[in-house]
């Protein structure tokens, strides 16, 4: 399928968008049984290699980020890998921090104005994911889950969780609160500054709104005099009776009573 945006083959389809939308629902339900049959039909990787392929379907990375923080919610109080399949799954066969951390780096040696179109909905999964590592109940599962990465990983993780995912939080944060700068005629010779505008037309406008009231507004002494056909009282009716004769062509007669 050729699109806008280059060459689909093959396109994602609807199908596989509606089945990412019903695992994620599944996910929220937390049943251990349906997330060990996901964990072992390996789903959560599949979603995340459809969403690196499918870079444009924002749909699809709506799902996908709804499933990575459903899984990250179902941490058992308890820990042990044994009870969390999902969790399991995400840190050692997703491989989900090299994931992240890989994404990032390419974005980030690539042309910025052509970042791909799944980098908001990966800057959001970082979060997720770093805060969970960060939180104090997910202690044992964290070392439970990251004692099989290469050396040295974790430790990149806390340098790339400190400067790199921190700056675009912090970039983000101030485009929503200043948002873009914006040049204004102020900020450049347009031509028109030589020319002598009046800074004060309130005087005007006064005098404008006064003329349109001359003219339009009604005035006070039509409602002052009175019509002396107004001070007549109206009798109330009591009874209105209508007969008629056999003969349908005569006229109706109306007797009104009052």
């Amino acid at each position: 399928m050729n699109t806008t945006a280059g060459k689909l083959d093959p396109s994602l389809g609807n199908a596989r968008l509606q089945a990412a939308k019903l695992i994620a629902v599944l996910l929220e339900t937390e049943n251990h049984d349906g997330d060990l049959v996901l964990a072992n039909l390996e789903t959560v990787n599949t979603l995340l290699d459809l969403f690196i392929r499918y870079q444009w379907n924002n749909f699809l990375h709506t799902h996908v980020e709804h499933c990575i923080r459903a899984v990250l919610k179902c941490t058992p109080s308890s820990g042990g890998s044994d009870e969390s399949p999902l969790l399991n799954h995400l840190f050692k066969d997703c491989q989900i921090i090299d994931r992240i951390q890989d994404t990032f780096s390419k974005c980030k040696n690539t042309d910025q104005t052509h970042r791909p179109g799944y980098m908001g909905h990966m800057i959001k999964i970082a979060n997720d994911v770093a805060s969970f590592l960060e939180a104090n109940f997910s202690e044992d599962l964290v070392q439970n889950f990251t004692k099989d990465l290469r050396e040295g990983r974790m430790e990149e993780w806390h340098a790339f969780v400190l400067n790199d995912l921190a700056e675009v939080n912090m970039r983000q944060a101030a485009d929503m609160v200043s948002g873009p700068a914006m040049n204004t005629s102020m900020d450049e010779d347009n031509g028109f500054s030589a020319l002598k505008f009046p800074t004060d037309t309130s005087f005007q406008v006064a005098k404008q709104m006064a003329n349109n009231f001359e003219r339009f507004a009604l005035k006070n002494e039509k409602f002052a005099s009175h019509n002396a056909s107004a001070d007549n009282r109206f009798t109330k009716v009591k009874l209105v009776r209508a007969e008629t004769t056999a003969d349908t062509s005569s006229d109706l007669t109306w007797n009104i009573i009052s």
